[in-house]
């Protein structure tokens, strides 16, 4: 897997954001990433679940998540 390549950061991305996951279950940071790996992966069914559960991790939030603040 040549890792600059969009698809294995995806791949690197979703494991390490489940590994965080185990640890953090409710933390709306770790949702918000591996829902977003996961939708670059095209694994929209599983990114709907994570979706889920980030909505209700970050209900109260005031500031809103992008990728980038990861």
């Amino acid at each position: 897997c040549d890792w600059s390549s969009d698809v294995c950061s995806s791949e690197l991305a979703e494991l390490v954001f489940r590994e965080l996951d185990r640890d953090y279950p409710r933390d709306g940071r770790v949702l918000y990433g591996l829902w977003q790996s996961l939708l670059a992966l095209g694994r929209t069914d599983e990114a709907a679940m994570v979706e889920q559960r980030f909505n209700v991790a970050w209900k109260d939030a005031t500031v809103q998540l992008h990728t980038e603040d990861l």
